[in-house]
């Protein structure tokens, strides 16, 4: 098998893996305990999304996916814009979760001649620059845990948008960034 295409497997996987275990976690808790506190944090996290976390004004001093992610200093509360994108589906169902590809790589809607029909995965582009350009999102509960809802298609939030996050670093490191965003700016309506 050609190393590109090992390469491609590793990082889907990864990106998987991430993601079903951000879900998943939140999901076991919920099922596994049944006292009294644990219900609570299950209410909490089942809600809604935070009336403030969508905003109408542009978020100022953005930095880009990638120059977060290779910032190693890079920690506590940033600013970040991309594109949503980066995987056939860049949200998670039943969690409020999508992925963040940053806005200098070009979509396959971007490129002249090309027909994808899920322009949004950018799957011109190689998995080590993907791996490079992306960012996971979530929107979490007071435990810390993503919320457990749909976050697709909330205020114009779906494949392609432009946002803005101000959030708050929670990995930056083995290739992942992970941002839990308390505000979100969605720069237009996407063209999915």
């Amino acid at each position: 098998m050609p190393q590109s295409n090992q390469l491609r497997i590793v990082l889907f996987a990864t990106c998987v893996v991430s993601l079903l275990s951000l879900a998943c976690e939140s999901k076991s808790q919920n099922t596994s305990n049944t006292n009294e506190s644990t219900a609570k944090q299950s209410d909490d996290n089942t809600k809604s999304l935070p009336a403030d976390l969508f905003v109408s004004e542009p978020i100022a001093d953005a930095r880009g996916v990638a120059e977060v992610k290779n910032d190693e200093a890079a920690k506590g509360d940033v600013i970040i814009t991309g594109r949503v994108g980066g995987r056939a589906e860049p949200f998670v169902d039943g969690a409020a979760l999508f992925i963040l590809i940053d806005s200098k790589l070009k979509s396959c809607d971007q490129i002249h001649g090309d027909e994808c029909k899920k322009p949004w995965d950018y799957c011109c582009e190689s998995p080590e620059s993907l791996l490079a350009n992306t960012a996971t999102i979530r929107v979490t509960g007071a435990d810390g845990k993503p919320l457990q809802l749909d976050i697709k298609d909330e205020h114009g939030l779906s494949p392609l948008a432009t946002v803005t996050i101000a959030g708050t670093i929670s990995t930056n490191k083995d290739q992942q960034l992970v941002i839990d965003a308390k505000r979100i700016y969605v720069a237009g309506e996407s063209k999915s």
